[in-house]
């Protein structure tokens, strides 16, 4: 969503003009990939090794939006942004889930409450 509220920021149409449905679903798709990319490596490390930190989980949604906003973005300067917005959206996204999933984990461990 961050990639679709940038492209509309800046003044390049996302969908055809008075089409906010299918602007919204371009932002799912084009979000899916690096979400659930991010939220496997994430979910892997918390069980096959120790629990991922803060640092880690930025630097994995880093690089998850890096390597998907590469792919999606190109020469076009419409595209490189896209590619950037991606990024920052992979970062603050991989951050705020695994943020949340900290708060649930450590509350269902410690009988409901929250440290």
């Amino acid at each position: 969503m961050i990639a679709v509220a940038g492209l509309a920021a800046r003044g390049t149409p996302v969908a055809p003009s008075g089409q906010l449905p299918l602007s919204l679903a371009y932002g799912y798709v084009i979000g899916v990939v690096p979400a659930a990319s991010a939220g496997f490596i994430v979910a892997v490390r918390d069980i096959l090794e120790r629990p991922v930190n803060s640092s880690l989980a930025v630097a994995i949604g880093g690089a998850i939006g890096a390597v998907w906003g590469f792919y999606v973005g190109s020469e076009s300067n419409d595209l490189v942004f896209l590619g950037a917005l991606i990024l920052i959206g992979s970062i603050v996204a991989t951050t705020a889930c695994w943020w949340l999933t900290r708060r649930f984990i450590e509350g269902g461990l410690n009988g409901g409450t929250s440290q």
